[in-house]
């Protein structure tokens, strides 16, 4: 199960969008692209919300775009979503903390199963 994903491309075009909607992680972080016109470059933030999905972008003067493991290891946060903001991300933090944040909102569903959070790890459902 896919929990949280740093992506290796810049903010999703609308077939990737779907995906993510479709993979259901409880969040992503990805490159704001240099933002683009009409901040076109975090325009994936809203309908992923919209899908109940947490998400959030770092600048991309701060990690090398294509590059999931620098968005992770040098991001930083320059863009996020109303859940992602509720998980306690924030703009100006690494994406590494927002990450760790995203695995650990405890507004996730959890499996029936699963009673407690301390069996997260593989019990959680979205």
């Amino acid at each position: 199960m896919t929990q949280t994903c740093c992506a290796r491309r810049v903010t999703p075009n609308r077939g990737e969008i779907d995906y993510i909607i479709r993979a259901a992680p409880f969040g992503f972080i990805s490159s704001d692209g240099g933002r683009g016109k009409n901040d076109s470059g975090i325009g994936a933030l809203a309908p992923v919300k919209e899908a109940g999905i947490a998400g959030a972008a770092v600048s991309a003067q701060t990690a090398r775009m294509g590059d999931g493991l620098s968005t992770y290891l040098d991001g930083i946060i320059g863009a996020a979503n109303e859940l992602a903001v509720a998980a306690g991300v924030r703009i100006g933090m690494t994406a590494s903390e927002a990450a760790h944040l995203l695995l650990r909102d405890d507004r996730r569903l959890m499996s029936p199963s699963t009673d407690h959070p301390a069996g997260a790890h593989t019990g959680l459902r979205r």
